[in-house]
Order: C-alpha cells, then sequence, then structure tokens
C-alpha cells in the first residue's frame, strides 16, 4: 500500500502554507489511500507480490494485482521460467496477463503456479490523486462539524455531507474498481 497523493500536493489543494497541520494531514493521507484501495479491491500504487495461483491448463494466467509492471519470477510445478528475451521457451507478460511461450502450459493444478511480480502505478494517476485530495479536504474541514448532520444560524440550515466517499470521488473510482478475479 503506498499513498495515493502528497502532502505537498494535498496542502496546495486545501490553501495551507505552514506546516502547523502536516502530522494529522500526513495520517489522513494515509487514512484516505486505505480506503480507496478497500474500494477498489487492490492497492493502486505499484506493490510487488507473490501469488500462488491454481494452474488452469492455458498458456496465459490472469494474476490478481494489475497493471503489471514486471515479473520477477515464474514457476509451474516447481519448474523455473525465463522472459524469453527472443524465441525459444520461456514466459511473457503485459499489463493484465502472464502467458508461457514455446510450448508452455499453466498445468491443471490446485496452488501449483507461483508468480512474483510488480502491479499498480508507479505514477498515481491524477484523477484518483485528485479525488484524494478532495475526500482528504472534506475530512479535514469536516473536524470542526463531527456528528453534525445539518446546523441552523441566523435562519439558514447548513447540511453536512456525511457519505463515506463523497459522490465525486465515488464516480473516479468506479472507472478503477475491478469487476473480475
Amino acid at each position: 500500500m503506498s499513498d495515493l497523493t502528497t502532502l505537498a500536493s494535498l496542502k496546495q489543494y486545501l490553501g495551507i502554507t505552514d506546516s502547523s497541520s502536516d502530522t494529522v494531514l500526513a495520517k489522513l493521507i494515509t487514512a484516505a489511500s486505505v480506503a480507496v484501495d478497500y474500494e477498489v479491491g487492490y492497492s493502486i500504487g505499484s506493490s510487488t507480490y507473490t501469488d500462488v495461483l491454481d494452474g488452469n491448463g492455458a498458456d496465459i494466467i490472469h494474476p490478481p494485482m494489475r497493471p503489471i509492471t514486471s515479473v520477477a519470477s515464474v514457476a509451474v510445478d516447481g519448474m523455473d521460467y525465463q522472459i524469453v528475451e527472443s524465441r525459444g521457451v520461456g514466459f511473457c507478460f503485459d499489463y493484465r496477463a502472464v502467458w508461457l511461450v514455446g510450448g508452455g502450459r499453466f498445468s491443471l493444478g490446485r496452488r501449483n503456479v507461483e508468480i512474483t511480480y510488480t502491479a499498480g502505478y508507479t505514477d498515481i494517476p491524477a484523477d484518483i490523486e485528485q479525488a484524494v485530495n478532495e475526500m482528504i479536504g472534506l475530512r479535514y474541514r469536516e473536524r470542526d462539524w463531527i456528528g453534525f448532520v445539518s446546523k441552523s444560524l441566523a435562519g439558514e440550515t447548513v447540511t453536512f455531507n456525511t457519505s463515506a466517499l463523497p459522490k465525486s470521488t465515488q464516480a473516479v473510482l468506479r472507472q478503477y474498481v475491478r469487476v473480475t478475479p
């Protein structure tokens, strides 16, 4: 799990120029990043994974995390494959899958495929970063009205957003939610 925005970006968005709130804002960044990762069902930031998968009998397999940016190792039934630089036996990958070339198969079996790879965005997409900044901005400002749903003053009523995720954040995250395993 990695933070999906920076303190500098958040402070610029909020118009904060001093450092008196840095500790609180840093904690909010981490909490919001965890919430977003939970909402989409995977870690958006780049991380390394070792997954043990069931072989499917095909020459292609889809590890659960994406986008795949590198693959360190592939083993099927204890046999290690090397990345294919040119023609030969080994493996290749793209952002969503790993496949064996040269006649290899991910043989049918339970937990017989082990893949170590890096997946996630090395540069957080701008819309995600902005959605996280907006989400944190709301949480940061609502500290003054925790527990209120609305408040009446001088004949005017103000209603507060009490949803876990603002609608604007939900709209951005819908694009990144994984709908298939």
